[in-house]
């Protein structure tokens, strides 16, 4: 794992929870690429500007303080580079007991990062893939 790229990364999931990165629309169009999507936990694909709705929606409400001081960690974060500026992270977040495994690929711009896609499933209590690295 590149320590630099994997540092600024695990320091930005989960990004679309995290009011210093994301506080508003111009800022959460600067951390989504135009074409992202997401799948949610419940296995339904999110487009950007449906996510953009949520985000804003959450941001205009105490809720988007609340869940992320309710005590949210990740862990067991593995950074991967796909192509030259482009990196698979994956990691373990524990929202107070719902633990889901959370892909993001991520893209470097002349500005900073973005995301092109992220993907968050529900785990059983134990989210460690057999034969992990």
């Amino acid at each position: 794992m590149r320590d630099d790229v994997a540092a600024e990364l695990i320091a930005r999931e989960p990004i679309l929870h995290l009011r210093q990165f994301v506080h508003d629309e111009p800022s959460l169009a600067a951390v989504t690429a135009p074409d992202f999507w997401e799948v949610g936990a419940s296995g339904r694909a999110y487009t950007r500007d449906v996510v953009r709705e949520e985000v804003l929606r959450r941001l205009a409400t105490q809720e988007h303080d609340n869940l992320v001081t309710q005590g949210w960690t990740t862990h067991g974060h593995r950074l991967r580079e796909l192509a030259p500026g482009v990196h698979l992270l994956t990691y373990v977040l524990d929202q107070a007991g719902r633990r889901s495994r959370r892909a993001t690929i991520w893209e470097r711009t002349p500005e900073s990062w973005r995301m092109i896609y992220h993907q968050g499933t529900l785990t059983a209590e134990s989210a460690e893939p057999e034969g992990a690295p």
